[in-house]
């Protein structure tokens, strides 16, 4: 893996949140998205290792605080930018929780933080 840099989002600093050395079978998820068309932390991007991501399906869920269901993907691919799948607009800023399923057994959970 390489560093990856992550920017400033309310008062958390992600840029200390780095991939370098590793383990090869790590996941990483990233607790927080500034989607504000900057072009930095747009996304809810998961870094998936090489050796898992050849075959591997991804599924996110993503809740509000009330526990509703604002985004589900079961093919998902990193496009998640804070919005909400049934008409698109953009969420408000706070906590969400993600569910997330790989290859349909490995079960991941947090939270994320979405500041604009």
């Amino acid at each position: 893996f390489t560093t990856k840099k992550y920017a400033h989002i309310a008062n958390l600093n992600l840029s200390e949140n780095r991939l370098s050395n590793c383990d090869e079978e790590e996941v990483f998820i990233p607790n927080g998205i500034s989607p504000n068309g900057d072009g930095v932390n747009d996304y809810f991007e998961i870094v998936i290792p090489y050796s898992k991501k050849t075959s591997s399906q991804i599924e996110l869920i993503i809740l509000d605080q009330t526990s509703r269901i604002v985004y589900h993907k079961k093919d998902y691919e990193n496009d998640w930018d804070g919005t909400y799948l049934g008409n698109g607009s953009r969420l408000e800023q706070g906590t969400y929780f993600y569910q997330l399923i790989i290859n349909n057994q490995e079960n991941r959970s947090g939270w994320i933080l979405i500041r604009y």
